[in-house]
């Protein structure tokens, strides 16, 4: 189960994938000229996190692009406080319905760029970012580029944590991108993008993340995703500012939806897209792995049960180890979450 966490799906992945024949778009030539750019921004209650980041925005070089145009979606959010928190925008167009997935067709079919930007506020780019990416916007057969995630003055956990998904990322590279990305930053490249939107339209995805990356790997046989794991744009407000427990539910019940569509379809018909989406399935499961672990360790030295027990009651009464403690639960949960989810979707937060 650790193995499938971790390294042991890619790898499978950069197997099956040694079978077909990734990036058939190559030989054609780069793109020339001046490529355009919307940075679409969906926002709700957004008062700190959309000012910086439309504001670093601002700053941005774009060498190779012309001036990037920054849209604001505000997603069923009106009054003085949203207006005053968009004015750095170029373009706002507010949005009647409540619901990320929404707010991003609206802004998705809105553009008319050769390439967009799906970001979340709060998040600032590298003002370089669009120079040193500049070969993959070129590269015909590059559909999207995933920056790596970091947060902003984040503990050791978080950069352990984060630091290893992004090796594992840069290994999916291998077998034509990962399938699951961090939605901090995502841009993608728009003809292939609005196909997918089409395609996808009729539900509210939760985890657009994943089910966007996946539907186009799925798509576009000969075409890539690239995590770019060399360039990092921050998380300035990052999720530890909010109830650890219903990002947790949200994540799980985005992940329960895509993988109770698709997942059946790829067990039959696409070996490598079926093996990175198994990483992301056993993730859920992650308390599951631990448990058998300690389980194990108890059966053959009783008195560590003692010991797991102490460690239990500590991240339950701790702050920090509160959370970690919700997301273990969380976990715990998934197997009766996934056949009983459905009633709690509504519960869940915004963002």
């Amino acid at each position: 189960m650790f193995g499938l966490i971790t390294w042991l799906s890619p790898m499978l992945a950069w197997f099956f994938s040694s079978f077909q024949k990734l990036g058939n778009e190559t030989s054609a030539a780069n793109a020339t000229g001046l490529l355009s750019l919307d940075i679409l921004i969906p926002a709700h209650n957004e008062n700190e996190s959309l000012p910086a980041t439309l504001a670093a925005m601002k700053k941005l070089k774009h060498d190779g692009f012309t001036q990037p145009k920054l849209t604001v979606g505000l997603s069923n959010w009106s009054g003085a406080e949203a207006i005053k928190a968009s004015e750095l925008a170029d373009q706002t167009i507010v949005i009647n319905e409540p619901g990320k997935w929404r707010a991003l067709i609206v802004l998705i079919e809105n553009s008319k760029a050769d390439w967009v930007a799906l970001v979340d506020a709060g998040t600032v780019w590298p003002e370089d970012m669009l120079v040193q990416l500049k070969k993959h916007f070129k590269d015909p057969a590059v559909m999207g580029i995933n920056p790596k995630y970091t947060e902003l003055d984040s503990g050791f956990m978080q950069r352990l944590v984060w630091g290893l998904e992004s090796h594992l990322k840069n290994i999916e590279n291998l077998s034509g991108g990962p399938i699951s990305l961090h939605g901090s930053t995502i841009l993608y490249r728009r003809k292939e993008l609005l196909e997918v939107i089409t395609f996808l339209k009729g539900n509210d995805w939760w985890n657009d993340d994943v089910v966007v990356p996946l539907t186009l790997r799925k798509f576009n046989k000969g075409k890539k995703i690239i995590y770019a794991v060399n360039i990092p744009v921050v998380d300035l407000f990052p999720s530890s500012n909010i109830s650890e427990m219903k990002r947790r539910k949200r994540l799980l019940f985005g992940n329960l939806q895509w993988v109770q569509t698709f997942f059946v379809g790829l067990l039959k018909t696409d070996a490598v897209l079926c093996s990175l989406a198994l990483r992301r399935i056993t993730r859920m499961l992650w308390a599951w792995a631990i448990s058998f672990v300690c389980v194990g360790l108890i059966l053959s030295q009783p008195n560590l049960a003692y010991v797991f027990a102490g460690v239990g009651v500590t991240l339950a009464v701790m702050p920090k180890g509160r959370r970690l403690y919700e997301a273990f639960l969380v976990s715990m949960m998934m197997p009766i979450y996934f056949v009983f989810h459905k009633s709690d979707l509504g519960k869940v937060s915004w963002k």
